[in-house]
């Protein structure tokens, strides 16, 4: 996948009692981190020149997944569709409390937390799925770049726990796949197609003439 100018991810281990942290992806050892905003192709005396590495080179977090629960930042607070003053009104609400109607009805219970199986996904980008960066992408591959897109796919089918795409989806890029083969060894195996054929029917013509001179002398025997 390429990651278009990606900012690296920070984890913060404060809440790994309640939530699991899974590195999704990282960037090659080549990688380096630039304060520049600056990122058109520099122009050398041959043409367009590749970026210069800046500082240390190493590996980056660009994409985490993080499953468990999350605690909602109201909790313990008023709800914020409540509005303002009638917070103490919301918790006095008592079964003698008289039903509003529909129109100024208002939700006024908060979410504390989320279930257990909640997740996010983080990507450190969101210029990849860009048009334009697709476009150059496919340019520079001589075709159409879809890695990216099928990143996405596979994100929501796994962020909504739909496995059975995921499986078929995997079956269409991998189902009766060739191993790679040497010139000579593929050379040999058509070569080996070819005569298994051609004595294929060599066989089938011989049984047919066989059969044939069965047929003449019982019609002889006849005569």
């Amino acid at each position: 996948v390429s990651m278009a100018w990606a900012s690296p991810i920070t984890l913060d281990e404060t809440d790994a009692e309640t939530r699991r942290v899974t590195e999704l992806l990282r960037s090659s050892e080549s990688a380096w981190l630039s304060e520049s905003t600056d990122v058109m192709p520099r122009l050398g005396p041959g043409g367009i020149s590749a970026f210069q590495p800046e500082g240390e080179q190493a590996s980056h977090l660009l994409g985490v997944i993080s499953a468990g629960r999350f605690d909602s930042f109201f909790a313990g607070r008023p709800s914020p569709l409540l509005p303002s003053g009638d917070e103490e009104a919301a918790q006095g609400e008592g079964e003698d409390a008289e039903s509003p109607s529909p129109e100024d009805e208002v939700v006024s219970r908060v979410i504390e937390r989320s279930p257990e199986s909640a997740r996010i996904i983080l990507f450190s980008s969101s210029d990849f799925l860009n048009d334009q960066v697709l476009a150059m992408a496919g340019v520079a591959a001589g075709g159409e770049y879809l890695n990216s897109l099928q990143l996405l796919a596979n994100t929501v089918d796994w962020s909504l726990e739909d496995e059975g795409l995921l499986g078929i989806r995997a079956r269409g890029h991998f189902n009766r796949t060739l191993p790679p083969m040497e010139q000579g060894t593929q050379a040999f195996w058509e070569y080996l197609n070819y005569g298994l054929a051609g004595l294929a029917l060599l066989v089938i013509a011989l049984l047919r003439q066989q059969r044939q001179r069965v047929r003449e002398r019982t019609y002889l025997e006849y005569v």
